[in-house]
């Protein structure tokens, strides 16, 4: 007879110690000083408590639905999919307006985590013309 084994359980950083793709990507320089930025950036947006709060409603109407009926709830997935496709909301959501607060502080940010003296360098190597490249020397 053939025993089953109960399916492996992770840990929410990625299972055995091992971090997930987030956590990896934070680890990155500045794709954790952008992280940092848009996480900030979100948390004082006025459609964050906007989301929690729709968020909350929607899991305590969704979930006793799943739990009874999940054909219904895979039905409804794909007609509100086809809905969402239909509109094309990234159009009209997606406006300048809504990321106004997002660039100066994304540029601060990065401003704040390097160091002095790489932009000391980087000033003072904008004014330097650079050199020619030279031609490959053949040694016979």
């Amino acid at each position: 007879m053939l025993m089953r084994s109960a399916p492996k359980r992770f840990a929410a950083d990625g299972g055995e110690g091992h971090p997930n793709l987030q956590e990896r990507l934070k680890s990155l320089p500045v794709v954790g000083v952008v992280f940092e930025a848009l996480a900030s950036w979100w948390s004082s947006h006025p459609l964050n408590a906007v989301s929690s709060v729709a968020a909350g409603a929607v899991r305590a109407a969704i979930e006793p639905m799943a739990q009874r009926n999940p054909l219904t709830l895979m039905l409804l997935a794909v007609v509100f999919g086809g809905a969402l496709v239909a509109t094309r909301p990234w159009r009209w959501l997606l406006k300048p307006a809504l990321f106004a607060g997002l660039v100066p502080q994304l540029v601060s940010k990065l401003v704040a985590q390097v160091p002095l003296e790489s932009w000391m360098g980087f000033v003072s190597n904008l004014g330097k013309p650079r050199a020619a490249p030279r031609p490959p020397h053949d040694e016979q």
